[in-house]
């Protein structure tokens, strides 16, 4: 028998549905030129997803489009408002600040090391530093940058040697050609035949791409921190480990420690579930305590913690990772509390959050990113119906490296033999990463170039053709220059 509370709720619920439905089929040409003027001031990128969302995204019977458009538009001037922070953020690092640094020692915490590392493997531009250098690690770059230099870490390789080296043999070649020089010669000889002939002006302005790299003094550095790292990571876990229960209790208490808490949960066996993502990067504590606060289990990960719960009993917790190259990155686990077993692991799930939502019910695991949901029981097998999985595609939080590393497997497929079916998934999969504004320009570009290779190969020379000029735009110096001009002189 149906209950007052549910009848009236239902009423309601059809209420909506039919004031939803009616207002779905207004057309409002004032509304639409207000989200077309407030799209113009993000740019081009922001607009693109904002179609592509709203073209992918299924009828919600509850939230008219009109109101869905609103919320779109908000969160991506709320991402633009965060773009246009990060960007201040490394602007405030200029070069010719540079040349006034004093050199002298001092000392840097564990995320100015960090970011160190991270320029230094990187050897590119600033502009293309990871967000969570100013969000999560709050850095101020400009001082931080400053930092490493007085220390006499690293130096700017601008138009030398190594940053010639860097070039393709073609734009060097290029170059020597408008400077009437000899093109002749290994990439070696090409580089030294520019610094010896060209001025310092000429080369500034031919090979603008600046490269950190690191000094003697900062090689020392970080080997010492090489050599160290197992021992003081040790000895961190001890010390995290000595007082974890009135951490906890701390935490659970003032809803605070360090940074960030997320995550207590009680099972009806009067245990908690908890975890810490500590000021060290990469690096966060899980535990179950009973009632007093006691550890009856812990876990120390390389990675953040977005998400934990624990099942009804308390016997089992399933957790999920984000952020890091390390072991537990990108991850689902669930874990045996009694025994301290990893039941599974499902690594780099195809959606990336730094929050989720997690529940262990009686024989399953279920986890929710924001509108999708990822069902599997308690071997680490999906559960989720085939067209559930298929839709997962049309969220906006999937991760485009994904799908960009799903569509060069399938050219890899697509090579070996040629099939309709394929290349239809493979168009699906660049649709989703290209409607990514996190993804990176340089790796489409270079999955499109594959794709035009395969064109090429089964004499599609006009696809060919398209896939190169793509890849040309996203990334002038992919090198196809030549075969697009060859496939252009045959067409013709």
């Amino acid at each position: 028998m149906i209950s007052e509370h549910d009848k009236l709720l239902n009423e309601c619920r059809e209420k909506i549905k039919k004031e939803v439905k009616e207002k779905n089929k207004i057309y409002d040409p004032a509304f639409e030129a207000k989200i077309k003027e407030r799209l113009e001031r993000l740019g081009q990128p922001y607009i693109d997803s904002f179609y592509s969302a709203k073209e992918n995204r299924e009828d919600d019977e509850l939230i008219s489009n009109m109101d869905r458009d609103l919320l779109l538009i908000e969160q991506l001037e709320n991402s633009y408002a965060f773009d246009i922070k990060h960007n201040n953020n490394i602007n405030s690092f200029s070069l010719s600040d540079v040349k006034n640094v004093k050199k002298r020692t001092i000392k840097l915490n564990d995320k100015e090391i960090h970011l160190l590392k991270y320029v230094l493997k990187k050897s590119t531009d600033l502009k293309y530093l990871p967000k969570y250098f100013t969000f999560d690690y709050k850095l101020k770059i400009g001082k931080s940058m400053l930092k490493l230099f007085a220390n006499d870490y690293l130096y700017i390789s601008f138009a030398d040697s190594f940053a010639l080296g860097k070039y393709k043999v073609n734009y060097l070649k290029g170059v020597l050609d408008k400077y009437n020089l000899s093109n002749k010669g290994k990439k070696d000889v090409l580089v030294d035949r520019l610094l010896s002939n060209l001025s310092t002006e000429q080369l500034e302005k031919n090979f603008p791409d600046k490269y950190f790299l690191p000094t003697s003094k900062g090689i020392d550095f970080l080997n010492s921190l090489d050599e160290q790292s197992n021992q003081e990571a040790e000895q961190e876990i001890e010390v995290d480990m000595t007082n974890l229960p009135e951490k906890f209790y701390n935490a659970l208490k003032n809803k605070v420690f360090q940074n960030t808490i997320f995550n207590f949960v009680l099972s009806a066996a009067d245990t908690t579930v908890a975890f810490i993502n500590s000021n060290k990067p990469y690096h966060s504590i899980i535990a179950v305590m009973d009632s007093k606060f006691n550890i009856l289990f812990n876990m120390v990960t390389d990675a953040y913690i977005g998400g934990c719960n624990i099942s009804k009993d308390g016997t089992l917790i399933t957790f999920y990772t984000y952020n890091s190259k390390g072991n537990c990155s990108n991850s689902i686990f669930l874990v045996n509390v009694i025994t301290g077993e990893i039941l599974f692991k499902i690594e780099k799930p195809p959606i990336k959050a730094t929050e989720v939502c997690c529940y262990v019910f009686d024989d399953f695991i279920e986890y929710i990113f924001e509108d999708v949901k990822i069902k599997y029981d308690f071997t680490g097998k999906d559960l989720r119906p085939e067209n559930t999985k298929r839709s997962i595609k049309k969220s906006k939080y999937v991760d485009p490296y994904y799908f960009n590393n799903m569509a060069m497997n399938l050219i890899d497929k697509l090579n070996n033999n040629f099939d309709d079916t394929i290349e239809q998934e493979i168009m699906q999969c660049l649709n989703i990463s290209q409607s990514n504004s996190n993804m990176s320009k340089y790796q489409l570009a270079l999955t499109y170039k594959k794709l035009g290779e395969c064109y090429i190969k089964y004499n599609y020379k006009n696809k060919a053709l398209s896939f190169f000029e793509k890849g040309v735009e996203l990334y002038p110096k992919l090198g196809v220059n030549k075969i697009i001009n060859q496939i252009k002189s045959e067409l013709s």
